[in-house]
């Protein structure tokens, strides 16, 4: 069990190796040390190609090839998929043209949220149209630097407004088994009200209630999602997740996660 490059944290669990210059250098040292699982912290990897590489070293990874990672790393690809299943979610379009994205937001009612592929700092809630559109024209102004693929767009969608709540399930690449829902806390002042920040807390239990909403979200939601993964062929395994917002039509699917 090594952490790479790991942190203090982790560094109370298992030894701490040092980064490698690359990540194929990384699987190198990896299959060197007859490593059978890598488990990793986040989707970049996975995005970089990760499972892909390390699949052809005979190691196995928990998270899926590059092409599924796409749901989580891709706004603009994420949001098509979610329409084009008909999976719940905010109303709203992607374009990839700023012309028609302007036309687009000047007939939406306000706020509006706007999201570009990637995240940037323009990302977030409009109140007035102006702000709006000033923040569309640096959308599509952002250069594609994160990883190859990168789509200059943005997705024009109405706020989801409700409570976040994030709901996992283990996935063997057939089978689902779901987790207990988790309610997120994502804003600095008390009340969970306040600025955005991402990774505040979060808090489950085994009531009643909870256990409800749980086994909603799994029908209606993480079936249907599932099912629409395999229906485009997007090997999948490690964890599915989704953030959810609980909106008073029902809980929509703000995100997902590896």
């Amino acid at each position: 069990l090594t952490a790479v490059p790991g942190n203090a944290g982790a560094g109370l669990l298992a030894p701490i190796a040092p980064e490698r210059e690359s990540l194929s250098a990384t699987l190198q040292w990896a299959y060197n040390e007859e490593f059978r699982l890598i488990v990793p912290a986040e989707s970049r990897l996975l995005m970089q190609g990760l499972t892909d590489e390390a699949h052809d070293m005979r190691i196995a990874v928990w998270g899926g090839p590059k092409r599924s990672a796409w749901l989580e790393r891709s706004r603009l690809w994420l949001k098509e998929f979610l329409l084009r299943h008909n999976l719940p979610c905010a109303t709203g379009r992607v374009f990839t043209e700023k012309s028609l994205a302007e036309r687009y937001l000047a007939a939406q009612a306000l706020p509006v949220t706007l999201w570009s592929d990637i995240p940037s700092e323009f990302d977030g809630a409009y109140a007035d149209r102006e702000s709006a559109l000033n923040a569309l024209g640096e959308i599509f102004a952002l250069p594609l630097v994160e990883h190859e693929g990168a789509v200059r767009g943005v997705v024009i969608e109405a706020p989801l407004l409700g409570p976040s709540v994030g709901f996992s399930c283990f996935c063997d690449g057939t089978w689902l088994l779901p987790l207990l829902p988790v309610r997120s806390y994502e804003r600095l002042e008390d009340g969970d009200s306040g600025w955005a920040a991402q990774g505040m807390g979060g808090h489950t239990s085994d009531g009643g209630n909870l256990e409800r909403l749980g086994d909603y979200i799994y029908q209606q939601i993480m079936q249907p999602l599932w099912t629409a993964i395999q229906q485009e062929q997007l090997p999948w395994w490690g964890v599915l997740g989704v953030d959810c917002v609980i909106t008073a039509t029902g809980p929509k699917i703000a995100a997902i996660r590896t």
